[in-house]
C-alpha cells in the first residue's frame, strides 16, 4: 500500500532507524509519554473500580429501594403500605445477641423481618429455605443465618438448634453471600452476611412485651419504571404528617444517592490524576517537538537529497510525522502497562477494585497518537517547506 509515493513499511522502517540513531533522546521521549499515559490509565482504572465497588456494596441494598430509619411503629408501616409509589414494604427489628450452636459461640445482630424483606433486598438462600406463611402465622422459632455467621458457628446443618440470646431457634437455611461487605452505618443497620434472621412475630416474642410494636427500619421498593426519589419524597411527607408531635425523627436513605455521593467524592481524585497525566503529555509533546526541530536541523542536507531524488513535500511531512507517532505509540504501550500495574497494585494494597472501562485502552492509544501528531506538526511542516536547493547547499 502506497501513501503519497511511499509505502507504510518504508515509513515505519525509516522511523525506527531514526529513533535508533539517537537512543537516549528517543528513550526520554518515550518515557515522557509513558508517564502521562500511565497517569491517565491509572485514573480511569481507579475511577471505574470505585464505581464498581460502590455499585456492588450499595447495590446489595437495592438501588431502587428506600430505607426509613428511626423510632418507628407498626402504624407507620401500615401508613406506608397505603402509598401508591411503593409496591412492596417490609418492617425490620434488630438487636445484638449472643449466639451459640453446639460448642461454637458468636456475637452478632439478629433481625426480625417481614415476609417481603428477602424479595425487596434481593437476598438468596444458598441452602435450605426462607420463611413461609406458616412460619409467620404460627410464630415458629426458626432462623436463617447469614453466610459469614453460619461459618463462624461451624456451619450448622438444617434442623440444628441455635441459641439466639436466651431462646432457641431451629436453623432452616443459610443466605448466599451478599458481597456488600461492612457497609457504613449510614447505609444499613446490619450486614446480612453476619446476621441471624427470624420471623417478625418470633422476634417480637423474644423481645417481650416492652416495645413489641417498635420497628428499627422500614424498607420499601419503588414500582418498576418509577423513581425511588418519588417514593422517598412520599415517605418523607408521611413522616412529617403521620408523626406530627412524635418523639424522634425519621431518616430516609436512598442507596442510589449513596452511590452517586461515593462517585462524586472519587471524582476529585480522578480529575487530579487525569490532570497530572494530561500535563505530563503536554510537557512530553513540547519535548518531542524540540527533539523533532533539532532532528530537522541535523537532516537538512538529507532532506535536500530526498527532494532532489523525487520526494514530495508530503513525503517529507510523513517521514517526520511517522517518527514522532512511533515514539508516542511506544510510550503509550509502555504507559498502559505501567498504569494498569500501578492501579492494580494500589487496589490490592487499599482493598478496592480496579478496572479499565471499555474503550479506555483504545482512548489512551488514540491520545498518544494525537500527542505524536501534534508535537510533530510544526517540525514536519518546516522540514517539508525547506527549499531543495538551499537544503543541498547546507
Amino acid at each position: 500500500m502506497l501513501v503519497w509515493g511511499r509505502s507504510l513499511a518504508d515509513l515505519a522502517r525509516a522511523a525506527v532507524e531514526s529513533a535508533r540513531a539517537n537512543v537516549p533522546r528517543s528513550a526520554l521521549c518515550v518515557s515522557g509519554v509513558a508517564i502521562g499515559i500511565a497517569a491517565v490509565i491509572a485514573s480511569l482504572a481507579m475511577s471505574a473500580g470505585a464505581r464498581q465497588r460502590a455499585l456492588r456494596e450499595f447495590g446489595a441494598l437495592g438501588l431502587d429501594n428506600v430505607y426509613l430509619r428511626g423510632p418507628l411503629q407498626e402504624h407507620d408501616l401500615l401508613a406506608l403500605r397505603g402509598l401508591p409509589d411503593a409496591t412492596e414494604i417490609a418492617g425490620v427489628k434488630t438487636a445484638r445477641a449472643d449466639l451459640a450452636a453446639g460448642d461454637r459461640h458468636a456475637e452478632g445482630p439478629c433481625a426480625g423481618v417481614d415476609g417481603a424483606w428477602r424479595t425487596i433486598v434481593g437476598a438468596h438462600v444458598s441452602r435450605g429455605r426462607w420463611f413461609d406463611k406458616a412460619d409467620y402465622r404460627d410464630r415458629r422459632r426458626v432462623a436463617v443465618l447469614g453466610s459469614e455467621l453460619a461459618a463462624r458457628l461451624g456451619g450448622p446443618a438444617d434442623g440444628t438448634l441455635v441459641r439466639i440470646g436466651r431462646d432457641w431457634f431451629t436453623v432452616i437455611g443459610v443466605l448466599s453471600a451478599s458481597g456488600s461487605g461492612a457497609l457504613p452505618s449510614a447505609a444499613q443497620r446490619f450486614v446480612p452476611d453476619d446476621t441471624a434472621f427470624v420471623p417478625m412475630p418470633a422476634f417480637a416474642i423474644r423481645r417481650g412485651p416492652t416495645g413489641a410494636g417498635a420497628l428499627d427500619e422500614i424498607v420499601m421498593r419503588a414500582p418498576r419504571g418509577a423513581s425511588a426519589s418519588v417514593a422517598a419524597a412520599a415517605a418523607r411527607v408521611m413522616a412529617r404528617t403521620a408523626r406530627a408531635g412524635a418523639a424522634g425523627s425519621i431518616d430516609v436513605v436512598l442507596p442510589r444517592d449513596l452511590v452517586e455521593a461515593r462517585v462524586r467524592a472519587q471524582r476529585a481524585l480522578d480529575l487530579l490524576l487525569l490532570g497530572s497525566g494530561l500535563l505530563a503529555l503536554i510537557v512530553s509533546a513540547v519535548g518531542i517537538a524540540n527533539v523533532m526541530l533539532g532532528s530537522v536541523m541535523e537532516r537538512v542536507p538529507e532532506i535536500g537529497l530526498r527532494r532532489a531524488l523525487g520526494a514530495t513535500r508530503r513525503d517529507i511531512l510523513l517521514y517526520f510525522m511517522s517518527e514522532s507517532v512511533l515514539l508516542c505509540a511506544a510510550g503509550s504501550v509502555a504507559g498502559i502497562a505501567v498504569g494498569l500495574t500501578a492501579a492494580l497494585g494500589a487496589a490490592a494494597i487499599a482493598g478496592w477494585p480496579a478496572a479499565v472501562p471499555r474503550g479506555g485502552t483504545a482512548a489512551a492509544l488514540a491520545l498518544g497518537a494525537l500527542t505524536g501528531i501534534a508535537s510533530a506538526a510544526y517540525p514536519a511542516r518546516r522540514a517539508a517547506n525547506l527549499d531543495p536547493a538551499e537544503a543541498l547547499r547546507a
